[in-house]
């Protein structure tokens, strides 16, 4: 007798030996017994979850002659012996990748006219329904949407985004889910004790993860170590077949890592390398263990991991290491760096830095311990120092619009700005300014502060900041304090002066008074605007407060853990 394949010879044979699908065996099982069958159904979900078995059970019980009462198939009569071999001439298995063309789909067109030779029903099995093409599904839709009674159509897909929505609203979905660790683990174990082979629990769990939720991906690692190795099949054994890193390497990595062992952390690292073990495939167990170490430390029970009693028991003595959002920030760190693994040539590289850099991580304190650096850190800058970098309130006179509503005023500013603009533009030369230019003073009546000249032009900025376009143009004009003046160099091409002028005339007698201090020179300049002089104070400043924090004993602490300060803002 030839011998046959795990996955083929443990290939479930009723609706209840099917693991994790419970919610569609149950309504398939219910509509064979009530007779409410629709004539396309759709299996989805990733590879070897039960797909194609769930089909060929339900085709069985669909046609079996001597069903039970619960809906499942005898596996004994004519009719399901012949569909279990693969001989029935009514149950036709079709694989959609190599049979996806027009040609094909009007094949079967044709066929289904004839009725079932031995069976109920006759059933069309398509696997893999997504590699169709776009025409043969085109060819396919009238007969989905109205096949003869005695025609069932089951297709199977691990893509059903890949199927046109035309499709999908004639069919009937059921999607089978992911399978469990523990699920894979109990059934591997069934079947390894079946074959009369010893094992150690946690060497099936390492091939249930392995598997990643297929039952058959499983099965084959299963029967692939099983080839290998003849005696027991222990978890050491499984991790050097399968190329794994090594569960106990894993863990003192992390473990060194965790204790800032740089040195020691290379060595296991480079050691584990040695030995086979991919960067990918060690990053990736890393990443899994911070997860699980996570789980426990969030929901403090077992209940959640999928581990064996020894990992679950090793979880909980190491979870209480650091502190728990030290292992978030290094899940994050490692998930992120993982990505850069997969896809780059220096994985090595990338592995090496990423291990160094996570090893020379600073504790991160509790939100307490942050309060109190940041009160520290504040009660630090000198009182002198902290009053410089407050904003000074500038006082405006208005005296002449204080007592007018809001409305009255905005009114009257507008009557006066239109009839002095078009005064102005008519009886001046916009290239001749001397007329217009007060006399400027000389060099000796020049305040004694440059703060004081400059809180005159910052106050005479907030004053007219009403007026958003004046604020706005005056911002932008170069210019220069001299005497008791302020000089306002015009640049020659400026075609927004003569519209401004008046406006910035009237607003000058309001805030200065009767002696308008507000000079214009019609020429380049290359002193600073307003808006680059608030830049570079506000340069200034951070530096400043960026030297002053640097020199604080409190953030020189945080600073040797490896703290850096970011950037600095000023609100």
């Amino acid at each position: 007798m030839s011998y046959e394949v795990i996955a083929r010879k443990w290939r479930p044979r009723t609706f209840q030996e099917v693991i994790g699908q419970d919610h569609v065996s149950d309504i398939l099982k219910h509509s064979i017994k009530t007779g409410r069958l629709a004539p396309v159904y759709l299996f989805t979900g990733i590879r070897g979850t039960g797909k194609t078995t769930l089909a060929r059970i339900f085709v069985r019980a669909l046609n079996c002659m001597n069903p039970g009462i619960d809906g499942e198939p005898c596996n004994s009569c004519e009719n399901c012996l012949e569909t279990i071999k693969g001989l029935s001439p009514d149950v036709i298995e079709i694989d959609g990748a190599s049979n996806n063309s027009v040609e094909d789909i009007r094949l079967i067109k044709e066929n289904i006219a004839y009725h079932p030779i031995k069976s109920k029903y006759k059933i069309y099995i398509i696997d893999e329904v997504h590699m169709l093409s776009k025409s043969a599904f085109n060819a396919l839709l009238k007969t989905l949407e109205e096949p003869p009674s005695y025609v069932i159509f089951i297709l199977a897909t691990t893509d059903p985004q890949k199927i046109p929505v035309t499709v999908l609203s004639r069919c009937q979905r059921y999607d089978l889910r992911r399978l469990g660790t523990k699920e894979v683990v109990m059934q591997l174990a069934k079947i390894t004790e079946a074959e009369g082979r010893e094992f150690e629990k946690g060497a099936l769990y390492s091939i249930a993860r392995e598997g990643e939720g297929s039952m058959r991906d499983s099965q084959t690692l299963l029967e692939q170590i099983m080839t290998l190795e003849d005696g027991s099949l222990t978890e050491k054994s499984v991790e050097i077949i399968l190329g794994q890193s090594g569960k106990e390497y894993i863990r003192n990595l992390l473990v060194a890592m965790t204790r800032k062992d740089s040195a020691k952390s290379l060595e296991i690292l480079r050691y584990m390398r040695d030995s086979g073990a991919s960067s990918e495939k060690i990053m990736k167990d890393l990443i899994f263990l911070l997860h699980q170490i996570i789980i426990y430390l969030e929901v403090n029970t077992f209940n959640f991991l999928d581990a064996s009693d020894e990992e679950k028991e090793w979880i909980k003595s190491a979870a209480t290491a650091v502190s728990r959002p030290d292992w978030i920030r290094l899940f994050d760190f490692l998930t992120e760096r993982y990505v850069k693994i997969k896809s780059s040539e220096f994985a090595e590289a990338i592995l090496e830095v990423s291990v160094l850099s996570a090893a020379s991580f600073p504790v991160m304190a509790d939100i307490d311990a942050i309060a109190s650096f940041f009160t520290k850190a504040a009660d630090a800058v000198p009182e002198d120092f902290k009053k410089k970098t407050e904003k000074t309130d500038v006082t405006v006179p208005v005296e002449k619009i204080v007592d007018k509503p809001e409305k009255e005023v905005e009114t009257e500013v507008q009557e006066e700005f239109y009839e002095d603009t078009f005064a102005v533009s008519s009886s001046y030369d916009e290239n001749d300014y001397s007329e217009i230019l007060p006399e400027i003073h000389d060099e000796e009546d020049l305040p004694e502060t440059k703060a004081e000249i400059n809180l005159n032009w910052r106050g005479f900025l907030d004053f007219v900041s009403s007026n958003g376009m004046l604020y706005g143009f005056l911002c932008n004009q170069r210019f220069e304090e001299k005497g008791n003046n302020i000089i306002l160099y015009i640049d020659p091409e400026s075609v927004h002066f003569e519209y401004f002028k008046p406006e910035i005339d009237r607003y000058s007698r309001q805030f200065f008074g009767q002696e308008n201090k507000i000079v214009y020179k019609h020429s380049t300049s290359t002193k600073e605007t307003f808006v680059e002089l608030e830049r570079i104070e506000e340069k200034r400043r951070i530096a400043e407060i960026d030297k002053r924090l640097r020199e604080s004993d409190v953030v020189k602490e945080f600073l040797d853990l490896g703290f850096t300060i970011g950037d600095v803002h000023i609100n």
